[in-house]
């Protein structure tokens, strides 16, 4: 399982590299290659990538022993349940851990403002049910891209402003 994981590396097919991987239970080599090369890859194309992605990610054991996991896979797991509609607790996971995801490359950097993007959108889409259960200034922390959080602070203030309004009359 090993040496064709490695086979795979080099051939630069990491989708069957991290499934040797997981054959061979190297979760730690598996969990970097899935979070460095398949993760964003899947996040950015946006289609049955995501199912594939998500099977990967279920071959793990139970046990979250990965140093990372919270930083890395996790993030790419509770992204998939919000896409799923599972939102109040993979939203409320994403919108704290997030901002400590490693983007270590373009690649990453890229599936994270999406990811990001995904969860503003819909912490603001639940602001004025209360549903979501996650504090709107969260938005803020989010790796969002310079426009992105532009767009994202002229409602966070004027709902700030509401609130103050609101509270002092």
């Amino acid at each position: 399982f090993e040496a064709n994981a490695l086979f795979y590396r080099y051939t630069g097919d990491y989708w069957k590299e991290a499934a040797f991987l997981l054959d061979a239970k190297k979760y730690e080599e598996a969990h970097r290659t899935i979070i460095g090369k398949v993760a964003p890859a899947a996040v950015i194309n946006n289609g049955s990538k995501l199912n594939k992605l998500d099977k990967l990610i279920k071959r793990f054991p139970k046990q979250n022993y990965i140093s990372d996991w919270s930083t890395g896979l996790e993030i790419y797991q509770n992204y998939l349940a919000l896409i799923n509609g599972n939102t109040q607790k993979s939203l409320k996971f994403l919108a704290d851990n997030l901002p400590s995801m490693k983007q270590s490359s373009f690649k990453v950097k890229v599936a994270a403002r999406i990811i990001a993007k995904r969860v503003a959108d819909t912490i603001l889409e639940n602001a004025g049910t209360g549903s979501s259960g996650v504090e709107v200034d969260k938005i803020l922390k989010l790796p969002l891209g310079e426009g992105e959080s532009q767009y994202y602070a002229a409602p966070l203030t004027l709902q700030y402003v509401k609130q103050q309004f609101l509270e002092g009359a």
